[in-house]
This record gives C-alpha cells, structure tokens and sequence, in this order.
C-alpha cells in the first residue's frame, strides 16, 4: 500500500518574518520615506496643541484645591507643572501613529518643540469637540497610510519587487482589516489591563 505524503506549511518563524521585512526595506529603499516623511511632518509641519484646554483644566483645579486641605494644593501644584511641560509637547499629530497598525517613527517617543529651521507654526485649539474629531481623523488616516506602508512591505519581502498598482488596488480591503483589528484591540486591551489590575 503506497501512502503519499503531505507536504505540511512551513511553522512561523519570527525572527525570519522581521529578518525578511528588514531585507525588503534595506532593498527597496524607497520604502523607507513613509517613517522618514512622517518624521518630517512632526518636526516641521504646524503643532497642533492643547494648551488652551489644558490651562482651563489648571484653572478648575486651583479652584477645587482651594475649598480643600494644603496638602491637596501642594499635590495639585506639582501636577500643573507636569500638565504645563504636556501642553508644550503635545502635537495632535502625534494620533497618524496610529495603534496596531502605523507608520513607525523616531518622534513619536520626543515630540520635538523647536526644529533646525527655528520654532514652526503652533495652532492652539481650545474646543473640546474640535479636538476630539482632529485626532480620530488623524487615527483613521494614520491607519490608512499604515495599511498601506505594511502592504508595500509585504510585497516586498514576498516578491522582492513594489508594484504600485496592485498595492493601490488592495489597498481599502487593508484599510478595512486595519480599522478592525484596531477596533478589536482598543476593546481588549483595556478590558486585559483591567483584569490584570484586579487580579493583582
């Protein structure tokens, strides 16, 4: 009785999935101006920042910390000093770094203030709601170049090649999935932090 044999898949290997994706960006090297354009935006495009929102939420804790104990006040004092150093670095640019799935950057983690042309443009926004809808534009866009950013590298380390035609033409079915399992891990994320907090 002769028995064929099948051909199982190969395991995943993640060290070769990220060898494979460093190779295809160290070839394709145009690939690397999604992180480096992105980086460029943040550091001389306008900051957008929330100063105004923050000072009025300064301003409503120095009226509660005056109807309670001194020591509450000292609390309160050290933590504007922290929301004050906030409202300078805070760029609402920051939300294209979209979580799972974006473009990888260096400022993300430094939000520079000042760039080597001097200090750029900044537009204060002082609504809440304005503020809010900013950044969720910004998230779904970030998700969007992001989706397309990883689709580009994926031909690559597949095929050794970018077509950019194919890429375009796949490109909202990966937005989609990117939304998605951007949606699925905001709900499960904290729901995993939660549980672990209480478990502890």
């Amino acid at each position: 009785m002769k028995i064929n044999k099948i051909a199982l898949p190969e395991y995943p290997n993640v060290l070769k999935s990220v060898r494979n994706g460093f190779d295809a960006v160290t070839n394709h090297l145009i690939l690397l101006l999604f992180p480096i354009g992105f980086d460029l935006v943040l550091w001389f495009a306008p900051h957008l920042r929330i100063t105004a929102l923050i000072e009025g939420v300064i301003a409503e804790m120095n009226e509660m910390s005056a109807l309670l104990s001194p020591d509450f006040g000292e609390r309160i004092e050290v933590g504007q000093e922290i929301w004050m150093i906030a409202a300078e670095r805070i760029n609402l640019f920051i939300a294209l770094r979209s979580f799972p799935v974006g473009i990888f950057s260096l400022f993300t983690s430094i939000l520079p203030v000042e760039n080597p042309l001097g200090n750029p443009i900044f537009w204060d926004i002082s609504q809440l709601s304005i503020a809010v809808t900013i950044s969720l534009v910004l998230f779904l866009a970030g998700l969007a170049l992001g989706s397309l950013y990883f689709s580009s590298v994926r031909q690559a380390a597949l095929f050794d090649e970018v077509k950019w035609l194919t890429i375009l033409r796949e490109w909202p079915r990966f937005s989609i999935q990117s939304f998605l399992l951007s949606l699925i891990w905001s709900i499960l994320f904290p729901g995993m932090h939660i549980r672990q907090r209480i478990t502890n």
